[in-house]
C-alpha cells in the first residue's frame, strides 16, 4: 500500500473505516504479507508489524529550503526573494510548469501575525493558532485572552488572509507573467507555466521546476490530530514533481513563521525517525492506538450511551461535539458498545488498535 498515511484512505462517514485497517485484516485472514509505505507512519500502522527506514530516503527525498519569514522585510510580497529567483530560473528552462505554489485555502485566512515581530498569534497554554473573537483572541480549545502578541506584547496584529485567487494575483504581479489557478473544480489546463492552487494541483501537474508551500503554518498549527502528518504527506507528493535531491532538478520551498519547528528540521534533513518515535511514545503514554481503543460519540443518544459505558467500566469524558470513550483495547471497547442499547440512537466512530 502506497501512501498509507493519506487521509483519502479513511472515511469519516458512518460507518467509519480506513483502508489500511481493512487491508491488514484481509491479509491476516489470508496469511498474506503486507507492506505499507508512509513518510510518517501513525503508531497504529507501526504497531501492525514494525517500522523500517528506507536506506535510500535521503537521496530520494527532494531538496527542501525552509524560508523563515519572521525576520524578513514585511514588504517582500507573497513569495520570498529566493522563491522568485528559483522561479525565474525555472521559467528560463524547459519544465512544463516552472513554479507551482500550494495554498490549501480558498477563502479568507484566519491566522493572525504580529506587525512588529511577525510571529504568529498562538495560545500560550496549548500552542494552537489563535483567531479573533469578541474582545480579544481565542484558540480552538476555547482559551481566551487579550488581543496582543505573546512574543513582543505589540497590539499590531493583522490577518494572514491570502486565498488561492488573491495569491495568484500577487504572484503574477511579482513575476510579471500569467499565473493559472488550480483547484478541484479547475484542473490544470497546460496554459500557464506558473500555477497557484490547492493540493488538487498534484493530480493534474506532472513535473515542476520548483514547488512552494506559501503558508506551511496552516498545516503546522491546524487544530487536527493528523495535520502535521498530512503536511509531510503533501511535501512527499510535491517532491514527485521536482524530483529527487540526487537528480538536482528542482527544490521545494516552505514559507513559514515557525522556522524552529521539529517537523521542518526533519524535512530538510530527510530524517523522520525521531518524529515517529516521539509519536509512539506519546500514544503509549495516553493509551492511544495501538495501545488502546478510542470512540467518539455524538448524536441524540450520546449522553445516554456515555452513562451506559461508564457503568460498564469504560472511561468517558466530554469532548467537542459529544463524548470520547477509551478502553485498553478495541475489542474491549467494541464489546462494551455492543452491549449498550442506546448505541442505535448515537453516531459512534471507533479508532485505534488492529481491527
Amino acid at each position: 500500500m502506497l501512501d498509507a498515511d493519506d487521509d483519502a484512505l479513511a472515511s469519516s462517514a458512518a460507518p467509519t473505516w480506513d483502508a489500511p485497517t481493512v487491508v491488514a485484516e484481509r491479509c491476516r485472514r489470508d496469511g498474506a504479507p503486507l507492506w505499507m509505505g508512509a513518510l510518517w507512519p501513525a503508531p497504529g500502522l507501526v504497531g501492525r508489524g514494525g517500522y523500517e527506514r528506507d536506506p535510500d530516503l535521503v537521496g530520494g527525498w527532494p531538496r527542501v529550503v525552509v524560508v523563515d519569514r519572521r525576520d524578513r522585510d514585511p514588504h517582500e510580497g507573497a513569495l520570498a526573494p529566493e522563491v522568485l529567483e528559483a522561479a525565474r530560473r525555472a521559467i528560463a528552462g524547459d519544465e512544463p510548469v516552472a513554479l507551482a505554489v500550494v495554498l490549501q485555502r480558498l477563502g479568507t485566512g484566519r491566522l493572525l501575525a504580529c506587525g512588529r515581530c511577525r510571529a504568529l498569534a498562538r495560545c500560550p497554554r496549548c500552542g494552537q493558532a489563535e483567531s479573533e473573537a469578541e474582545g480579544g483572541l481565542v484558540c480552538p480549545e476555547g482559551h481566551a485572552r487579550a488581543r496582543f502578541c505573546a512574543a513582543c506584547a505589540s497590539t499590531a496584529l493583522h490577518r494572514v488572509r491570502s486565498g488561492v485567487t488573491t495569491l495568484a494575483r500577487d504572484v503574477a504581479a511579482q513575476l510579471g507573467v500569467a499565473v493559472g489557478e488550480v483547484t478541484a473544480a479547475r484542473p490544470y489546463d497546460g496554459a500557464a507555466r506558473v500555477v497557484v492552487g490547492t493540493e488538487a494541483l498534484f493530480a493534474s501537474v506532472r513535473r515542476a521546476g520548483a514547488v512552494c508551500f506559501a503558508d506551511a503554518d496552516q498545516y503546522l498549527l491546524a487544530p487536527r490530530a493528523t495535520a502535521r502528518r498530512q503536511f509531510l504527506h503533501a511535501l512527499g507528493r510535491a517532491g514527485r514533481l521536482v524530483g529527487a535531491r540526487r537528480e538536482g532538478r528542482g527544490a521545494l520551498f516552505v514559507q513559514t513563521r515557525r522556522g524552529d519547528d521539529p517537523v521542518l528540521e526533519a524535512v530538510v534533513a530527510a530524517r523522520f525517525e525521531d518524529l515517529v518515535a516521539a509519536e509512539i511514545a506519546e500514544a503509549a503514554l495516553l493509551g492511544l492506538s495501538p495501545f488502546g481503543g478510542e470512540a467518539r460519540l455524538s448524536g441524540e443518544g450520546a449522553a445516554e450511551l456515555a452513562e451506559e459505558l461508564r457503568a460498564r467500566g469504560v472511561s468517558v469524558r466530554e469532548g467537542a461535539g459529544g463524548f470520547v470513550a477509551r478502553a485498553r483495547d478495541v475489542a474491549t471497547l467494541c464489546d462494551a458498545l455492543a452491549a449498550c442499547a442506546s448505541r442505535r440512537r448515537c453516531r459512534v466512530a471507533v479508532a485505534g488498535g488492529d481491527g
